[in-house]
């Protein structure tokens, strides 16, 4: 698929099949993600996956904001504290820019490859967090729904870019 089709027509999947995810393809989700620009590559992040049943039920207990049952869950963390290249306070601003991008990255690589996604960001973070045993300094920020749709595809939306676009300065179209 090519870069603009897989922008184009990415679309957030509610209703999952069950059939598993290979492993092989959840690994080029997180490389994907990890190609992703970071502020002073810090990289500060960690990726979780989840493909047991028994764990995705209970991750299910703790999303109201999923719908369906994907096949398996992504959980996208940001490292708190110093960077541990530079010894530099991790900057939170610059931090969400780059879980931004990875986010971007993993949903476009998954499309592309035939899968379905939908970030979920009403989740209890720390019963997550607990629950997946993560260290202190990790904070769950996203959780990325994954598996094989099976909502039917819709007109992709289109929006006015003259809306929401100013040239120069506020006003100025």
């Amino acid at each position: 698929m090519e870069v603009v089709e897989a922008i184009y027509t990415r679309q957030s999947t509610r209703l999952f099949k069950q059939n598993p995810i290979p492993v092989e393809s959840l690994k080029q989700l997180i490389e994907a993600a990890v190609r992703a620009p970071t502020a002073s590559n810090a990289q500060n992040w960690m990726f979780g996956i989840v493909t047991d049943p028994i764990k995705l039920k209970s991750l299910r207990s703790l999303s109201p904001g999923l719908i369906g049952h994907p096949a398996a869950m992504i959980l996208f963390c940001i490292r708190t504290g110093t960077n541990p290249q530079t010894g530099e306070p991790q900057i939170p601003e610059y931090t969400w820019m780059g879980i931004g991008s990875a986010l971007q990255n993993c949903l476009i690589m998954a499309h592309s490859i035939g899968l379905g996604t939908r970030p979920i960001g009403s989740y209890h973070k720390k019963g997550v967090a607990i629950y997946l045993n993560l260290p202190e300094n990790f904070l769950p920020v996203l959780i990325v729904a994954v598996g094989e749709s099976l909502d039917e595809p819709r007109k992709p939306r289109s929006i006015n870019i003259d809306k929401v676009t100013f040239w120069e300065e506020w006003g100025e179209s």
